[in-house]
């Protein structure tokens, strides 16, 4: 990847909102440059969405939960599908949100998923109706559970990431 793409790419996870114009000054070329790069890096997938990191807390989220999931052997289509249905379900009317959802492995558990919760038994209700809704087809699950009112953590930001970009973009790919 170019030098070029990288500290652009940095620049918008910084802030995705400045103008092209803007980013331009910032980078030392034209606006033009600016907006045919952009164009560019979202046609190849670079640069899948914009987005704005809000205040959990501020919108009525009290909790954050990782929970790690152990499903065992992969599972049947038609439980798998059960189980979104209940997620989408559960997300309706507990007051939850899940805000990603990823296959992996480590520590022994193969799906890692982050959500915010209104309160903690909101959260035990969400993960009781979609174990339910699993046949209780996992083997494991364990939560880190995050007070979203503590007032010493680190928001959820893509800006660190971005220096670190800026940063080896300045020594080359």
């Amino acid at each position: 990847m170019k030098d070029l793409d990288m500290r652009l790419i940095s620049e918008l996870m910084k802030n995705s909102r400045r103008s092209d114009r803007e980013l331009a000054k910032v980078l030392g070329t034209s606006q033009p440059t600016v907006s045919r790069m952009i164009q560019r890096l979202q046609n190849e997938g670079k640069v899948k969405a914009y987005s704005m990191i809000p205040d959990f807390a501020k919108l009525g989220f009290s909790v954050m939960a990782a929970t790690f999931i152990k499903t065992g052997t992969a599972m049947p289509s038609d439980v798998a599908d059960a189980l979104v249905k209940a997620v989408r379900e559960v997300e309706k009317k507990r007051g939850s949100k899940v805000i990603m959802h990823v296959r992996g492995i480590g520590m022994g558990y193969d799906v890692m998923v982050v959500s915010v919760h209104e309160s903690y038994s909101a959260y035990v209700e969400a993960i009781k109706e979609i174990r339910e809704a699993a046949s209780q087809r996992f083997e494991g699950v364990e939560t880190f559970l995050a007070d979203l009112h503590e007032t010493k953590y680190d928001p959820l930001s893509m800006s660190k990431f971005a220096d670190y970009l800026s940063m080896r973009a300045g020594r080359g790919f």
